[in-house]
């Protein structure tokens, strides 16, 4: 079965990610055989100076200010490592937290408090509301849009990384490297309280049963007042989290009524002409279908609600 994606933000930040590992790879890849380079320079010159090293790897590059003695000597490849990590943890909750705004705003449903509830397992407040992740999808989807639910959800929810039954379990995770996030840009990489806690509470479901996957994200200890520890194996295992909540959402969001919204866009934009629908039910129901699939959406079982939806909006005549 193909993996669809309903919402254009999500599909954009699969394709983000991707650049962003396309990036990553073969930087990590050459500081690593810049390290060999300038380690057998220094066998044969052990006297080099930053200078002599600069002219020799650097001369061209239109960079400036590179220490290599520092950079391929002084620091090792495991703290290399960790820098690889932390540079990939911030981009990867930049692109995800741009990927809740732009979404929550495609459904015209955006704030602040729904972008930061889907940021958070399932919880209930004090009066026994549901807030979190759940609590914010029960209200995006107060109102589910038959056509989309019968035509679409089953397929979209077929995807290989939907995650639905165990979503709260990975916010839980989402929230440990969240917070790891927050120390390292907000307080000098040093963990704090919601650091501590955020840790305990992933610890209890770090299993690849728990979270479906193969191999849990490589994570360490926290202790408050103590620099968090990052490894780049687990932030990217951690990555593979982010895009199965994505995946997960994307088809939750899409029962919604205000999903119906988004359908007319991706029609308007795909399709500039007033199409006319056969006359023969079974040609109808095949040209709905094709015209469905060009929007990049997985074909509906049944064409009803959409020719329904489709002859209101004044979109087919």
């Amino acid at each position: 079965m193909r993996n669809y994606l309903y919402f254009r933000p999500s599909r954009e930040t699969f394709n983000e990610v991707t650049s962003l590992f396309d990036f990553l790879w073969p930087t990590a890849t050459a500081m690593w055989n810049l390290r060999w380079q300038v380690d057998g320079y220094l066998r044969i010159r052990p006297q080099a100076t930053v200078h002599e090293l600069s002219n020799r790897f650097v001369i061209g590059s239109g960079i400036h200010g590179a220490n290599l003695k520092r950079a391929c000597v002084d620091l090792s490849w495991e703290q290399q490592q960790e820098q690889f990590a932390k540079f990939l943890l911030i981009n990867i909750f930049a692109l995800h937290e741009s990927y809740l705004k732009r979404v929550l705003e495609d459904l015209g449903r955006y704030s602040k408090d729904l972008e930061n509830q889907l940021q958070f397992p399932t919880a209930t407040d004090a009066s026994g509301n549901k807030k979190g992740i759940w609590g914010a999808i029960d209200s995006i989807t107060a109102t589910e849009s038959t056509m989309l639910v019968n035509g679409l959800y089953s397929q979209l929810s077929g995807h290989s990384r939907n995650s639905k039954p165990i979503l709260d379990n990975l916010m839980k995770c989402y929230r440990y490297f969240k917070e790891c996030r927050n120390s390292i840009t907000h307080n000098g990489s040093f963990a704090d309280r919601k650091t501590a806690d955020a840790y305990a509470e992933f610890s209890t479901i770090a299993t690849t049963t728990d979270l479906g996957v193969t191999e849990v994200p490589l994570h360490t200890p926290v202790t408050v007042g103590a620099p968090v520890s990052l490894s780049l194996r687990g932030v990217v295992g951690f990555c593979d989290i982010i895009l199965k909540i994505i995946v997960t959402l994307d088809a939750e969001l899409s029962r919604s009524k205000l999903a119906e919204e988004v359908f007319k866009a991706y029609w308007l934009e795909k399709h500039q002409r007033r199409y006319t629908l056969k006359t023969d039910l079974s040609k109808k129901k095949n040209q709905i279908k094709q015209l469905i699939a060009r929007l990049n959406l997985p074909t509906p079982p049944a064409t009803d609600e959409f020719e329904t939806f489709l002859r209101v909006n004044q979109l087919v005549g």
